[in-house]
């Protein structure tokens, strides 16, 4: 890959995730507005399960779960479910630390909505729930965990991409977060997902047809013929 190329992506990712962020911020309250005075009792179930599995107490059956699925070897099964755990880990990580130094007031909150950074009025606000929402905690674990199965064929990864997308939707019917948290929580979990991945490849020395590095760079890959056509080289 020439320079050129490389850094063509690179400014249109930036593009595309500065577009995106521009859009959410400017559509929040209009769309936090769109959840209505309805609750009905089963999307709110719905919503409390899909926010509460974005944790680590999910994370570790349900990659467990994602392996036997594929049928990985041995060696091959526990290698992948330590990177969909770190994967997942990590970008939960990077979204707890931004939001906390961003400092973005929650929507379900009654202090006054703003953005206060890691402090104000001489206060630390790290730490503090009210001012927390900045990128979507859950939404960025969530989608660290989801897209990674992308490594591991195009249609598992579209379904990882799915529930991503759920957990996002989760956190803004149930009031705390804006829709512009949780589209900044997807952009760190398929950022940290991207640069995780090559390393967990050369770990796992995979050879495959679709990558997370051609899925994000829109290329003409082709699409796997089964939930998990990768190649595994035992070493």
């Amino acid at each position: 890959m020439s320079a050129w190329v490389f850094f063509r992506r690179i400014l249109i990712g930036v593009a595309l995730i500065g577009f995106l962020l521009t859009v959410a911020l400017i559509a929040d309250e209009r769309l936090m507005a769109l959840r209505g005075s309805a609750n009905p009792s089963f999307l709110r179930t719905l919503a409390w399960v899909l926010s509460r599995s974005a944790n680590g107490a999910f994370l570790l059956p349900a990659a467990f779960g994602v392996a036997l699925i594929l049928r990985w070897k041995r060696k091959s099964l526990w290698r992948w479910i330590m990177i969909l755990m770190i994967s997942g880990f990590l970008s939960g990580t990077v979204g707890t630390i931004l939001r906390s130094v961003i400092g973005r007031t929650r929507p379900n909150t009654s202090v006054l909505q703003g953005w206060y950074g890691p402090r104000s009025q001489g206060k630390w606000l790290i730490g503090r729930y009210a001012y927390s929402s900045f990128p979507s905690g859950h939404t960025s674990l969530g989608a660290g965990f989801g897209l990674m199965l992308f490594g591991a064929g195009r249609r598992l990864g579209f379904i990882g991409l799915l529930y991503a997308v759920l957990v996002g939707w989760s956190r803004v019917y149930l009031g705390a977060h804006r829709p512009s948290d949780v589209v900044a929580g997807l952009i760190v979990g398929a950022l940290v997902s991207v640069l995780l991945w090559p390393r967990a490849r050369a770990w796992m020395k995979i050879k495959s047809d679709v990558s997370l590095g051609t899925i994000a760079a829109g290329s003409g890959a082709s699409t796997p013929q089964s939930w998990g056509e990768v190649t595994v080289q035992q070493g």
